[in-house]
């Protein structure tokens, strides 16, 4: 295998996917200048080619072959920097992934990252919820990072929707470790949902890699390169996510983050992006029409174009001033306890509603939102 680099071929596509492996094993490998080389089809120059030997010890060498006759026995895809099914958003960012295992296959052309806090509030898990479910809806893709919290949340709302994703949206979770090992355990389940609503899941990390503090910031770039937009939707100062919007924009994609209060530490991330120039995210308007609404939803009859059918029907029970508990409207509206908080959520964060005391909703009136 050390041939390969030292004296065989100086072209890309004949380098093995163990070879390609076990150079993204290396901690300080980034692959920008390989696939700048590659896309030239220039002769690698002597000292580039010393470079990466650094890399391929025969430990790093016995791994990746490990990892990949693991990923064959498991049936896991195996997708190699130039072939046919890698994204090809990924070939526009800097330092792509050489190899992706994946679970499932990418579907959706239209896809939107969501990331946010791990220790997030009822509010912003809410508002996750909301914007998974509305999403997957509308065709979108979700992608997120599988992390609890926000992370969680996005995929749950996405969830809500499963019917419409087996023919519109999808849910794509970009782990930070290997297939095998699901972090948080506590988030197994909900890969086993996303992988049997039609989900994907990847990771470019060898399928046995354990989770490590490390891993996480590097995978979010691969959040962020797969999608046109980037949303955040809460974040303290020195969150992980605002390396994912970071990633975004110098990779060119649009940001958006939730605006909140000044005085709360997980708007903090939030409001700074804002204030550096990132889109507040009020509503879905704000991402465009290609994402705010699908070609073939409906209006129903009485919502004068604006709201779609289960917001009309909360938006009815709540005229004439009434107020209603959560349990309520769902007892009303047997759609599901989580699909109604996104909405409730959703219909708070475009202003058409209000939370009381005791978890209840009000609705506001002389509101004007597209």
């Amino acid at each position: 295998m050390k041939k390969t680099i030292e004296e065989g071929s100086h072209s890309f596509p004949a380098m093995s996917d163990i070879v390609l492996l076990a150079l993204s094993r290396g901690q300080n490998f980034y692959s920008t200048e390989l696939c700048r080389i590659f896309a030239s089809n220039k002769v690698w120059s002597p000292a580039f080619r010393r470079h990466l030997r650094q890399f391929l010890t025969t430990e790093n060498l016995a791994w990746a072959e490990k990892e990949l006759r693991c990923a064959q026995e498991q049936g896991a895809q195996c997708l190699r920097y130039g072939s046919e099914e890698y994204p090809a958003e990924l070939y526009t960012i800097a330092d792509p992934p050489l190899i992706l295992f994946c679970r499932g296959t990418l579907r959706a052309e239209k896809r939107v990252a969501v990331v946010g806090a791990r220790r997030a509030s009822r509010y912003g898990t809410e508002i996750a919820s909301a914007i998974g479910s509305k999403l997957c809806r509308n065709g979108v893709a979700v992608v997120s990072g599988l992390a609890v919290g926000i992370d969680a949340a996005v995929h749950e709302g996405a969830l809500c929707g499963e019917t419409e994703m087996q023919t519109h949206g999808q849910i794509v979770a970009v782990l930070g470790s290997g297939l095998d090992y699901i972090y948080p355990r506590q988030n197994r389940h909900l890969y086993e949902r996303i992988l049997n609503s039609g989900g994907l899941v990847m990771s470019e990390y060898g399928i046995s890699s354990r989770p490590a503090k490390h891993l996480f910031p590097r995978r979010n770039r691969i959040i962020s390169g797969l999608s046109a937009a980037t949303v955040v939707v809460e974040a303290k100062a020195k969150s992980g996510s605002l390396i994912t919007a970071a990633f975004a924009n110098e990779q060119g994609r649009e940001v958006f983050a939730v605006p909140g209060p000044i005085d709360s530490p997980l708007s903090r991330g939030c409001n700074e992006l804002i204030a550096q120039g990132a889109t507040p995210f009020l509503d879905f308007a704000c991402l465009g029409s290609e994402y705010a609404r699908s070609k073939d939803s409906a209006e129903p009859p009485d919502s004068g174009g604006q709201w779609d059918e289960l917001a009309a029907a909360i938006l009815s029970l709540l005229r004439g001033g009434v107020i209603m508990s959560t349990d309520e409207i769902g007892s009303r509206i047997p759609v599901g306890d989580q699909r109604i908080r996104s909405e409730l959520a959703l219909l708070e964060l475009r202003g058409a509603i209000e939370r009381t005391e005791g978890d209840c909703y009000a609705r506001k009136y002389k509101i004007d939102i597209v």
